[in-house]
């Protein structure tokens, strides 16, 4: 734990890996730099966290919407607030332990055995199983050959379609849409699941609900 998590105070994050916009790809188009949230600790009130939740109800709130799909909730917002508080501390010459930020670990999940996961100074923290979709088509060729005829000749993202994933979901527009209306069949369609795939809890919530309104207003 102690390797994991900074027990001097401040708040403890990793680094994530940095992600592109989604396409059409346009001119001036750079990976974003992302901070890891699978582990996180802090002391009580930080401000990391004060951002983080401050800036998810302001998006909710506005429907914002990004070419980074990890800008809404993720490691990209958590990537801003870490950067503007460590600018500001640092501007201001500011050393509160409501300011500390300390980075123990990066993300590693791509990584070959036994480096997949969590990695911090010392070593690996956190072992992450790798999935197929983490990898180039050449390495998923061997996950093809190790699944057999169960898992072959399925793109990494049809894999990540099935696991939904959340940046695959919303490239297809199944978790945002330019209407407010909830379509609970959307997703399912997608797939082309069976009914199987939707049993007692599904992914918008029971299928009876639909948005009647703006913000602030009831579903029905």
């Amino acid at each position: 734990m102690a390797q994991a998590v900074s027990m001097c105070g401040g708040a403890t994050l990793g680094h994530d890996v940095p992600q592109l916009p989604l396409p059409p790809a346009q001119p001036g188009d750079v990976a974003k730099p992302g901070m890891q949230m699978k582990i996180l600790a802090g002391v009580p009130k930080h401000r990391l966290f004060r951002c983080m939740l401050n800036t998810i109800v302001m998006h909710v709130r506005t429907r914002f919407r990004s070419r980074f799909p990890m800008m809404l909730t993720g490691p990209q917002l958590l990537a801003e607030c870490y950067d503007g508080i460590h600018k500001h501390a640092a501007h201001n010459r500011i050393r509160d332990s409501v300011l500390e930020m300390h980075v123990t670990y990066r993300d590693t999940r791509s990584a070959v055995w036994p480096y997949a996961g969590m990695m911090g100074a010392r070593g690996l923290l956190a072992f992450e199983q790798p999935s197929r979709e983490h990898f180039g088509e050449d390495i998923q060729r061997s996950f093809d050959d190790d699944a057999g005829a169960s898992g072959a000749h399925e793109s990494a993202e049809q894999v990540a379609l099935k696991n939904r994933h959340y940046h695959e979901l919303t490239m297809r527009g199944i978790l945002y849409t330019n209407s407010c209306r909830l379509q609970p069949n959307k997703f399912d369609k997608a797939l082309g699941l069976s009914n199987r795939a939707v049993a007692s809890t599904h992914l918008y919530g029971p299928t009876h609900l639909k948005w009647t309104g703006g913000v602030g207003e009831k579903y029905s």
